[in-house]
């Protein structure tokens, strides 16, 4: 729960047309990829209306 609403799972796979594509960035300022970040364990990504974004170990 989150701003008194249930949280939606983001599914990795099936990226939305209303969430950013890039979640992160280099120090340098350049944007990261979802595909240069190796996960060093599953995770559920819930994500807010508000775009408020939790990861726990799935």
């Amino acid at each position: 729960m989150h701003c008194r609403k249930p949280m939606q799972v983001v599914d990795a796979d099936r990226p939305s047309v209303s969430e950013p594509l890039l979640v992160g960035a280099e120090p340098s300022g350049a944007a990261v990829g979802s595909g240069a970040i190796a996960e060093p364990y599953p995770v559920t990504t819930y994500r807010c209306d508000c775009g408020f974004t939790l990861e726990e170990p799935a």
